[in-house]
């Protein structure tokens, strides 16, 4: 069972009126989910909790945590669905500076960074990606993966990306699998599925 010990809520007023302190953390309910204040220590809301049983809450955000009252069991959101933070529930952590590694599936929430984190049994790692978001940029700290193979493309005919920057550029398909390598002089193909490297003969332009 998760290490929740938010109060009991039956009856409790929804106005934001009803709160719960931990560990520096405000959480305000709102009659379905423990909001966290945006009122926290070092500026940032933190992750919302929600206590519900089952069905599973329709409207979350990234990172947002579910303790199923119905399985006993705590949920992260990872943007598209509620996944099992473990088999066999989790704890939960509030806690600063960082707390010994919790067994595997436990998540510890930074209460002076306001993130929060998932133990793999030996280390503490980031539950959800670090991702911002501006009027003209999107960036990212992990890769970017389709969820089916060769079935997604980046533009179109006619929403075309402008510039594309790699490294090394790898090509394959069905037929070939190719990777250009960029030397100082020169630029080389290896063709992955022999070994071999071929050198593009190269004519200067005045």
């Amino acid at each position: 069972m998760a290490a929740f010990n938010f109060p009991d809520t039956t009856g409790q007023p929804t106005d934001g009126t009803f709160v719960y302190e931990i560990d520096g953390l405000t959480y305000v309910w709102d009659g379905e989910v423990w909001k966290a204040s945006t009122g926290n220590a070092a500026g940032g809301g933190g992750a919302n909790v929600i206590v519900k049983a089952e069905p599973a809450p329709a409207a979350a955000e990234l990172g947002d945590l579910w303790y199923n009252t119905t399985d006993g069991n705590l949920y992260v959101y990872d943007g598209t669905t509620w996944q099992p933070s473990s088999e066999g529930g989790a704890s939960v952590t509030f806690a600063a500076p960082t707390p010994a590694v919790g067994s595997e599936g436990d998540f510890w929430y930074d209460t002076t960074n306001n993130k929060l984190y998932v133990s793999d049994g030996s280390a503490w790692k980031p539950s959800v990606t670090s991702v911002s978001v501006s009027a003209n940029e999107f960036v990212f700290d992990a890769d970017i993966l389709p969820t089916t193979d060769n079935s997604f493309d980046i533009g179109s005919p006619t929403a075309r990306v402008a510039n594309l920057y790699t490294g090394d550029l790898h090509l394959a398909n069905e037929r070939g699998n190719w990777t250009m390598i960029e030397e100082n002089e020169y630029l080389s193909l290896r063709n992955n599925k022999t070994g071999k490297t071929y050198k593009l003969v190269m004519e200067e332009v005045d």
